[in-house]
């Protein structure tokens, strides 16, 4: 794109040298009769940009460096192929010798009449297509065709939001029982070091013990939970992609008992762990969510491609319940806040001072000896009557059940999660859909509870948004640009009517490389798009040498 500007005015220059123009006045014409070619290329590079650098949202935040840089560069570019190129081209360039007999000019030489048979038998299809108004139709028909057959392939390409990003590393994390201990959970973590250890070109292993990544909804800290960070050569000094990796590591931990394992590459954006698909199923009643989240999971381990499929649900921690029996609380006299203040004496201690030293303060809290054993709670003691100290059981009733260990809420919605990683063949939005699917075949969720995917998914269609948004932009100040500088409305029409055409190669080349429509995609598809055909076509109808179409 820098340098095509320059290389138009260059061309301009170098056909007016051959016809026999002095270098001067061969730059000042080249540069004349090109300079509505250049103008439109650049100012259509600068009008598609203009949308992205201006769009919102995360994606829009990794957009708007790039576009605004191509925009200086490509203003910069027009500036120099107008002043810098043709004051060059005078001092420079001279009028070939037809004679010569160059290494360089028998490879032209050799170049360019090759060149006039390919351009010569063009012509001669488009004389032939002219001439005949039924392979003309014909011609029509087989294009469209072939975009009605692309865009059937859309479905099978599906949409992600990143794709094939290989940072070397890649992340495993281990949820065991809640009852673990931390010796017991450095012991096992230790057999899953030493399991991997092998793995081919892994060069550092971190463990961590206590403290995981994880999004909202998920428990990060706690003495049963671990992570492994694996971090492997960069792609170009190894043979294995990540995937294959991630997946050697997935059946090396196949079936490990007692534990949760989530294998992952680290986030693209934002850090942690990436999980591409983050579904939260909201409602009132904690039961219903836990049971609901449960059966999506069931639905979703039907569906081929997706991995590490996982629930926030969890087994309750054990707690016990203590309720004060209020009416002998209230015939001895005993306030339930004292019996409050009792008890967390007894169990956490109290502070009773601080202790000062070297500008630093430290609490002094006073604890009962402690013993093993949850069965002494109901024996605990309390001040009564003088000299006859008050069981806990006489006035409270203690009951042992099962708290959830955590309870997270969203728009004033409590909400349980339901996680999963992907392979490489099965794109972000086909997962989606699937899941989606498989939740309405299976029955819609009970009045009062819904679903929605957020995440990676609500990025990718923020990001989806803005680009259709952009583009509609793009179109019509691309279109209000080439009628000023061609005047003409036609024109533009016939330009900007050929830009769906581009999907043909588009969706071709990403279903035989077995890739789907991301973001990164959807932005080159709109900007080159619009500089392969809106540019061309300018430069076809206003440069006489570029013959038919040749750009």
């Amino acid at each position: 794109m820098l340098v095509a500007n320059s290389i138009v005015v260059l061309e301009g220059i170098v056909k007016r040298l051959d016809d026999a123009t002095p270098p001067k006045e061969a730059a000042a014409l080249g540069a004349k009769e090109t300079f509505i070619a250049v103008l439109a290329s650049a100012t259509t590079n600068t009008v598609v940009l203009f949308p992205l650098a201006i769009m919102g949202g995360t994606v829009g935040m990794f957009i708007k460096p790039l576009a605004l840089t191509m925009v200086i560069v490509t203003l910069v570019s027009l500036f120099i192929s107008f002043t810098l190129t043709p004051m060059l081209c005078s001092l420079l360039l001279r009028p070939r010798d037809p004679n010569r007999r160059t290494l360089l000019a028998r490879l032209e030489s050799g170049w360019n009449r090759r060149f006039s048979t390919v351009v010569e038998r063009y012509r001669q299809m488009l004389a032939f297509i002219e001439r005949y108004r039924v392979a003309a139709l014909l011609v029509v028909l087989v294009v469209v065709g072939m975009l009605i057959y692309t865009l059937r392939l859309v479905p099978e390409i599906g949409f992600d939001l990143f794709q094939g990003i290989d940072r070397g590393e890649v992340i495993v994390k281990l949820e065991y029982p809640t009852r673990y201990a931390l010796d017991e959970t450095w012991r096992r973590v230790q057999a899953v070091d030493r399991r991997l250890a092998d793995l081919p070109g892994i060069q550092h292993q971190l463990v961590t013990v206590g403290n995981v990544e994880g999004i909202i909804g998920q428990s990060s800290e706690g003495v049963y939970l671990a992570q492994l960070l694996l971090k492997f050569p960069d792609r170009d000094e190894r043979d294995v992609p990540v995937d294959q990796l991630i997946a050697r590591i997935r059946a090396r931990l196949k079936n490990y008992p007692e534990a949760i394992v989530t294998v992952s590459k680290p986030a693209t954006v934002g850090g942690g762990m990436e999980v591409p698909v983050e579904m939260e199923i909201a409602g009132p009643s904690l039961a219903t969510l836990d049971r609901l989240a449960l059966n999506t999971q069931h639905l979703s381990n039907a569906i081929f491609g997706l991995k590490d499929i996982d629930t926030t649900v969890r087994a309750g921690k054990p707690e016990l319940c203590i309720r004060p029996i209020r009416p002998v609380l209230s015939d001895r006299g005993i306030f339930t806040t004292t019996l409050g203040m009792a008890l967390r004496g007894n169990i956490e201690g109290l502070t009773a001072g601080t202790f000062k030293q070297n500008a630093r303060n430290y609490d002094i809290v006073v604890l009962m000896e402690k013993q093993e054993g949850k069965v002494q709670v109901s024996r605990f003691q309390f001040p009564g009557d003088p000299g006859k100290p008050v069981l806990l059981e006489t006035i409270s009733s203690v009951a042992e059940t099962r708290t959830p260990s955590q309870i997270t809420r969203k728009d004033k919605q409590r909400v349980s999660k339901l996680m999963a990683n992907l392979e490489k063949h099965l794109p972000l939005g086909t997962a989606v859909s699937k899941i989606s699917a498989a939740i309405q075949d299976a029955g819609a969720f009970p009045p009062g509870y819904d679903y929605r995917f957020t995440g990676y998914t609500e990025t990718m269609a923020e990001a989806q948004e803005g680009l259709v948004e952009a583009a509609i932009v793009a179109i019509v100040l691309v279109a209000l640009c080439l009628a000023a500088i061609l005047e003409s409305f036609r024109q533009p029409v016939l330009i900007l009517i050929t830009m769906p055409l581009a999907l043909i190669g588009v969706m071709g080349a990403l279903y035989v490389a077995g890739l789907s429509m991301d973001i990164f995609v959807m932005i080159q598809v709109l900007i080159f798009s619009f500089q392969s055909t809106g540019i061309g076509r300018v430069k076809t109808l206003h440069m006489h040498f570029f013959e038919f179409g040749f750009f």
